[in-house]
């Protein structure tokens, strides 16, 4: 279980970083996002424009937001600290709503932080040889 814990780390420090950049790029180039929406649209649509660019800077925030904990929680799964399964819990359940490719990736991360196996190794860490202990 030690490996599936050290990779969901590495799945939520890249997911998160994946959102943030997505959502800090999908912000700083939202005008030319209405732009193209206008540009490619009928008149009849171009009403919708307003309510579409809202939606993406509303899906760009949360984004950035999300970013933070699942990050947070990737670094500290790599430790094995204890705080860090709950926070990756959380995340794994709004990973679950992220369908299609959140979906399996929430149920991974939930089947990893509720085993009782994942228990044991957050009680006693596994020690890496070369590397400090944990602390």
């Amino acid at each position: 279980m030690d490996r599936h814990v050290r990779a969901l780390g590495w799945i939520n420090i890249c997911a998160g970083a994946g959102g943030a950049v997505f959502g800090i790029l999908s912000l700083l180039w939202m005008d030319r996002i209405v732009q193209l929406l206008l540009a490619f649209s009928s008149r009849r649509l171009a009403d919708t424009v307003p309510a579409s660019a809202t939606y993406l800077t509303l899906l760009s925030a949360v984004l950035l937001i999300a970013a933070f904990p699942a990050i947070l929680s990737g670094f500290g799964l790599l430790r094995y600290a204890g705080w860090a399964r709950y926070i990756a819990i959380p995340v794994a359940l709004l990973d679950v709503l992220a369908v299609p490719i959140g979906t399996p990736i929430g149920l991974y991360a939930l089947w990893v932080l509720l085993s009782e196996e994942t228990e044991y190794l957050f009680l006693e860490p596994p020690r890496r040889t070369g590397a400090p202990a944990p602390r």
